[in-house]
């Protein structure tokens, strides 16, 4: 009996103090943010090569390559208590099957002091992981697929610009 008063007294004695810095990571959090950056695709380029000698032999050659280049995109977030949602652009989606609304939820969703992760589950075999750096803004999505910032929305996700 004295352990579990000793108990009592001491899980009082924690609560009167105030809860510990990381304590912050629990707490709700309302927040959209609009995100600008790049999407790097694939891109095919076929080159064809006809040349012809003096004597009139004629050689035909063809190469193709492929290459990553970046292509601007944005990305919204909106996150609400301990559930979040992302709207991706279409060509981002297409690939793995176009959300309704646009709108996927996080199926996983941890904000913390210095960084907010989140996955995206698209199928049974596809999913993605988002990191965003809250001191900086710097956005990584599937390890590189979209790397740009993020700041706080100005006006809601939904509404009018003009």
């Amino acid at each position: 009996m004295t352990f579990f008063r000793f108990s009592l007294a001491w899980a009082a004695a924690l609560l009167a103090t105030g809860l510990p810095a990381s304590a912050q990571d629990l707490q709700p959090l309302d927040l959209e943010l609009v995100c600008d950056g790049a999407f790097m695709t694939r891109v095919r380029t076929t080159t064809s090569v006809d040349v012809e000698d003096e004597d009139g032999n004629e050689a035909t050659g063809t190469s193709i390559s492929r290459t990553s280049v970046p292509v601007p995109r944005r990305i919204l977030i909106s996150i609400s208590g301990d559930s979040g949602r992302v709207k991706l652009p279409a060509d981002m989606d297409s690939r793995r099957g176009l959300a309704p609304d646009g709108w996927r939820p996080f199926q996983e969703l941890v904000v913390s002091e210095d960084k907010i992760e989140a996955r995206l589950r698209f199928n049974a075999l596809a999913k993605v992981r988002i990191v965003i750096d809250r001191m900086t803004g710097d956005i990584d999505y599937d390890g590189g697929e979209f790397r740009g910032v993020c700041d706080k929305a100005r006006a809601p996700l939904n509404a009018k610009r003009f």
